[in-house]
């Protein structure tokens, strides 16, 4: 299948099939598909809503197209960036409380942006 009848068939609410699915990330992974193709995809997508088999079908496109690392885990100046929690360290990764700590933050600055003597937001 390719970009412009995956985009018509997710657009028309209708769900690829695993294969389907391999074919076009395969498409867009290697750069056979302009952004704005990927956009509109994307967004059919999203609007129909993913299916496992699609879900599926795109991770074993990119784990098929993903560069291969190899490293000596025994090493010590290792550092892990992504906050998998598979390590058994007990250690705390400020990544994984982003998600929690963004919102309440929001809810902080416009609190402080509110007039304190009438509730009201202050217009600046």
């Amino acid at each position: 299948m390719n970009i412009g009848e995956a985009i018509k068939t997710v657009t028309e609410h209708q769900d690829l099939r695993f294969e389907d699915m391999v074919s076009v990330m395969t498409d867009i992974m290697t750069g056979n598909t302009t952004d704005a193709q990927n956009a509109a995809f994307l967004v059919g997508l999203q609007m129909k809503g993913i299916k496992v088999s699609e879900i599926l079908g795109g991770v074993s496109v990119m784990r098929k197209l993903s560069t291969k690392v190899v490293v000596d885990v025994n090493r010590s100046n290792l550092v892990d960036t992504c906050g998998t929690g598979g390590s058994g360290s007990n250690k705390f990764n400020v990544s994984t409380m982003r998600p929690a700590i963004k919102p309440v933050h929001n809810s902080f600055r416009s609190f402080r942006r509110l007039d304190q003597n009438s509730c009201k937001p202050i217009n600046k």
